[in-house]
């Protein structure tokens, strides 16, 4: 979104609502729910604009976090209206009378960015961009009353990719496609305490050789930028920098523990080469594009 130019759409279309974004949307989600006929399977995502740049919030909603700094006022405002929006589209289920036959999936797309000025991210390094924990590790809950146990922690990791498969299974549908998934079915994990699925977790950052691999509680970092972090890291055969962390004993990422274990770099280079090896990078993706994009130009050119 660029600041002072509209770009607000319904079905494809330019649109002039009036209002702020994040009430905006709680309010046309909670209309779908109302319209919706209750015997009716319902699939609903809310991304709301919030919390992201450029942290444009009413002045009503930073006025109680006055003791905050002004950059921190804005993030503590920003997630109020959320919070807000969130228990509106909450009270629509509810009034529907479909709240207990309804699974809730709440999740952020990356750490706090700024650390220190906008979010406080700790113990975890670093912040959004990063493939430090501070800025891939995220909070997350799962909702559905009499299914899921209540008040249960899932420690197990898992990853976004994972919600796809979970929700086409629990749909009675099959995931299996011509290519294969980076996704798992994860719903034993939630429902009944077991393990991840995943023997590795693949983690991109910012650029095409900025890369994690999570195998466990060990975790390998290629070429991770963190300006803020001391110089470190000790180089492979490749060039490239590595960092090596075990995060059940170390979750902040302070003991590069790279040069201790060079078997264990190996083996997760050897796996996070797998990862890679049929992933379509931004070149080849932009020289897919880039014929119909063309086409596009000369077509309006015209």
């Amino acid at each position: 979104m660029k600041v002072g130019k509209l770009d607000w759409y319904r079905n494809d279309e330019l649109s002039h609502d009036e209002g702020y974004t994040t009430h905006l949307i709680a309010e046309e989600a909670s209309t779908i729910i109302e319209d919706q006929a209750t015997e009716k399977p319902l699939f609903l995502y809310v991304p709301f604009n919030a919390v992201h740049a450029p942290y444009g919030v009413p002045d009503s909603y930073t006025e109680p976090y006055a003791n905050l700094s002004k950059t921190r006022q804005k993030m503590a405002g920003l997630i109020a209206t959320v919070d807000e929006a969130v228990g509106q589209v909450i009270g629509a289920l509810e009034k529907k009378g479909v709240l207990d036959n309804t699974l809730i999936l709440f999740c952020s797309d990356n750490g706090g960015v700024s650390p220190g000025r906008y979010a406080d991210n700790l113990p975890l390094r670093a912040g959004k961009g990063t493939i430090y924990e501070g800025g891939v590790r995220v909070c997350s809950f799962a909702t559905w009353p009499g299914v899921i146990p209540e008040g249960i922690h899932v420690s197990e990791p898992i990853h976004i990719v994972d919600l796809y498969p979970t929700l086409v299974t629990l749909a009675g549908g099959t995931s299996n496609q011509k290519l294969p998934l980076d996704g798992m079915d994860v719903w034993p994990v939630l429902t009944k305490g077991a393990k991840s699925p995943h023997d590795a977790i693949l983690l991109a950052g910012n650029s095409t050789d900025e890369l994690a691999v999570r195998m466990g509680d060990w975790k390998l970092l290629v070429n991770p930028s963190d300006k803020d972090a001391e110089e470190g890291g000790d180089e492979n055969s490749s060039g490239e920098k590595v960092e090596l962390y075990n995060l059940a004993d170390d979750v902040s990422e302070q003991h590069d523990l790279s040069s201790q274990f060079p078997e264990r770099v190996q083996q997760m280079q050897a796996r996070l080469e797998e990862f890679t090896k049929d992933a379509v990078t931004g070149e080849k993706l932009h020289s897919k594009r880039r014929p119909k994009r063309k086409a596009a130009y000369e077509k309006k050119a015209k």
